[in-house]
């Protein structure tokens, strides 16, 4: 189930649209998807309270859940798997919050059987754990991912002469809207960027700051970089907002889904770095404002749903949630708004 908390207005006025940093890049990506995932708020309903059964519209997903919750990739030996529901921890999930730790300066000098119990000890506290062998696989992956992570950041040097000022710090900040009158009948006029960023460090040597991001994934050459220097662009403008310094870099420490046996291909660790200036954070605001101004437009309903771009992908066959409304839009007629009030969480505002 996505995460469905980016339009949170429950400490704002009602007229300010929150935005998460992941949404400027779902939008970039697909127009369609941020307008019925994000704006507004579909998922999948399910039936009864148990989690574990099967989702309304399964027959449009059934090679999501032939196995339950999980949705494993097709490659066995460098099994991928993600726990489909809000709150659920998945391999991701579990090395951030060890790589967490470790900047933190809460490991120590953890051993690979300390690191394995705080990953069980973390998935327990996280959700009800099945007896389920996916679990134990989890769990491997998470140790064995998480701890020579923190090997490869020691015998690389990368963090030497710098220190942590925070982790895990929610950052926000209205973006300005250069140019945008709105309408009588607007009911969201003003949007704020918020965005988890997972580590400020300072260079004790220099007193330079930079902001970094830990993530998993599937393949380094893969790895979208558009996608990522945004995300990467919009903590350093919030961080400069915010806090009022600029960082003078930011970087991605990215760890590569891997059991690391002898029949996987090295490198599993890499960080990619994005040197940021004050004439590139200028720009990039003018960026926001323009991307939050399109937003708005949609978000007040100027723009028909059915005209908003949409990019076929194959994103669309195994990860996007809102496929059938929008292979019902496609087709014409009211189909999609009965389905997305029939088959979908909340009620869609026809």
């Amino acid at each position: 189930m996505p995460d469905n908390s980016s339009i949170d207005t429950s400490h704002h006025d009602e007229d300010v649209l929150v935005l998460r940093t992941s949404d400027i890049t779902r939008y970039l990506n697909c127009h369609r998807h941020l307008y019925l995932s994000t704006l507004e708020g579909l998922y999948p309903k399910r039936e009864g309270d148990n989690k574990e059964e099967e989702l309304v519209f399964a027959d449009y997903h059934k090679p999501s859940i032939e196995k339950g919750m999980y949705l494993p990739t097709q490659n066995i030996e460098e099994m991928v798997l993600t726990v489909k529901e809000g709150g659920n921890a998945d391999i991701g999930n579990l090395v951030h919050y060890i790589i967490d730790l470790h900047y933190s300066g809460k490991l120590g000098g953890a051993t690979l059987v300390d690191i394995e119990s705080l990953v069980f000890a973390h998935m327990e506290t996280m959700t009800t754990i099945p007896e389920h062998k996916t679990w134990v696989d989890v769990a491997r992956y998470a140790t064995v991912m998480s701890h020579g992570f923190i090997q490869w950041l020691d015998y690389e040097g990368l963090d030497l002469a710098k220190v942590p000022l925070f982790t895990e710090e929610r950052l926000e900040w209205e973006i300005p809207l250069r140019g945008w009158e709105p309408g009588p009948k607007a009911k969201l006029q003003r949007v704020f960027l918020s965005g988890g960023v997972d580590l400020i460090q300072v260079d004790t040597d220099t007193g330079e700051r930079a902001v970094g991001d830990h993530k998993t994934v599937n393949d380094f050459v893969k790895q979208a970089p558009r996608d990522g220097n945004i995300q990467l662009m919009s903590y350093a403008w919030l961080l400069a907002k915010v806090h009022g310094v600029a960082p003078t870099y930011v970087f991605h420490n990215m760890a590569k889904r891997s059991l690391q046996t002898n029949r996987a291909k090295p490198p599993f660790y890499r960080r990619i770095e994005l040197n940021v200036s004050k004439r590139q954070l200028k720009d990039f605001e003018r960026y926001l404002s323009l991307k939050a101004r399109e937003i708005l437009n949609i978000a007040n309903g100027c723009v028909k749903p059915r005209s908003l771009d949409y990019n076929t992908t194959d994103f669309c066959n195994w990860g996007c949630h809102v496929t059938p409304v929008c292979d019902a839009m496609n087709r014409g007629g009211k189909e999609w708004k009965e389905m997305a009030n029939n088959s979908f969480g909340g009620e869609y505002r026809v």
